[in-house]
């Protein structure tokens, strides 16, 4: 197992939310050291960044960036192009014109107190258990898939929205007011969440299932984001 980080890269700007990044993968490894004395030799953060600053390619364009360390506080980067940049970058932004991607209610609830969702690892049995069981399309929306699920959205054993499986959610409340579920809730404390949530865009709170469905004929709207893809709008189908 090896803790993770999936960054964004855009030449001139740098490594979006890095600090960010930092400050959830050493958090995690303290956790983990603390649970059987996993990472016990983690690199600093400047030495991270100084390694990120060395190997991704400047002038490559965007890209995607994977930061990987193991328990023995190794890093490895890789990184792939990105063919477009997010549209949406705060939470209020005009919906764009491209078609929500579809997200399907889980038909399970998920273990939510799990190391593994409260800290992002290579450790995914369960988000990936998730997507097969909703048949998951990483390539929903593109031509000739506009139809096919995207992503699955997971709720704890109260019943209580979590996730999805590589993002966080909110819901519009009111107008311009946005509910992200709580950590507590059980779900990865996500980097561009931390941002939403310290500019004042979101509020925590706890969303439950019955809150996503249709109140007179009206469904409310819903967002992901996560600090690659940012802001995207989502339609939720409940099996």
């Amino acid at each position: 197992m090896q803790l993770l980080e999936t960054i964004l890269f855009e030449p001139g700007k740098g490594f979006y939310l890095l600090d960010y990044h930092l400050d959830r993968l050493l958090t995690s490894a303290q956790y983990f050291k603390g649970v059987d004395g996993r990472f016990d030799s983690m690199p600093s953060a400047e030495e991270i960044t100084a390694k990120l600053q060395h190997d991704i390619p400047q002038k490559d364009g965007p890209q995607r960036v994977r930061l990987l360390v193991n328990s023995d506080g190794e890093v490895e980067l890789q990184h792939t192009p990105l063919s477009e940049l997010p549209l949406l970058c705060n939470i209020n932004d005009k919906a764009d014109t491209r078609k929500p991607l579809l997200v399907a209610l889980d038909v399970q609830p998920t273990e939510s107190q799990s190391p593994y969702v409260l800290n992002k690892t290579t450790q995914r049995d369960l988000y990936n258990a998730a997507r097969d069981r909703l048949k998951c399309d990483f390539h929903a929306g593109e031509l000739g898939r506009e139809e096919n699920t995207f992503d699955v959205l997971l709720f704890n054993q109260n019943g209580e929205i979590t996730e999805t499986s590589i993002a966080n959610i909110a819901i519009e409340k009111e107008p311009g007011i946005w509910i992200t579920p709580r950590v507590k809730c059980g779900l990865l404390p996500g980097v561009f969440r931390r941002h939403l949530l310290e500019s004042g865009q979101v509020q925590e709170g706890i969303i439950h299932i019955d809150d996503l469905k249709s109140q007179r004929g009206v469904s409310p709207r819903i967002r992901c984001f996560n600090s690659v893809r940012k802001v995207y709008d989502v339609r939720l189908l409940i099996p």
